[in-house]
């Protein structure tokens, strides 16, 4: 499991929803992959509309999170950019607990990741991340104690016929 750490919660967090969230880190996500983040960039890595994205921006514009002009380049302020990394980061850390510790496939463990990233505070996530750095620097993982997780999870279905250990998504 990666060892990602958390930081301070940047100030410009706390009053922002999990949507506007998503939409930082979808900016910080496309200008680390060398790409401009443009209104239709954003749109279609959401899956959201054009309208929605402008909306969007207009608030995180207000916030002094993003620099917005219409039909011109979004870029994230200094604040902003922390704001999108630590949301990144908290994705990271649960994605890393969901696929490591729990076997969850990446598809699965990034759509709950994204969704768990915006509700889960930071004591549990700093327990998350804790809990599987210590089965990783303990005998358990060596004892294999996950393996033995996962394969109760395979012979344990919900009645349902879902998901092996737990309900169809």
């Amino acid at each position: 499991m990666t060892k990602t750490r958390l930081k301070a919660k940047p100030k410009a967090r706390k009053d922002l929803s999990g949507s506007l969230e998503d939409y930082l880190e979808a900016i910080l996500d496309l200008s680390a992959q060398g790409q401009v983040a443009r209104v239709r960039d954003i749109a279609k890595r959401l899956g959201v509309s054009m309208s929605s994205v402008t909306a969007a921006l207009h608030a995180l514009s207000k916030r002094r999170l993003v620099n917005y002009d219409p039909y011109e380049i979004i870029t994230l302020t200094d604040r902003g950019r922390a704001a999108g990394q630590q949301v990144h980061q908290r994705h990271e850390v649960i994605r890393s607990f969901l696929t490591e510790v729990l076997h969850l496939d990446g598809r699965r463990a990034d759509a709950n990741a994204c969704r768990m990233e915006h509700s889960v505070d930071d004591v549990v996530l700093n327990r998350l991340s804790k809990f599987a750095r210590f089965l990783q620097e303990s005998q358990l993982w060596e004892q294999g104690v996950c393996e033995a997780f996962w394969k109760y999870c395979l012979d344990t279905r919900d009645e349902k016929g879902g998901e092996p250990g737990g309900t169809a998504a």
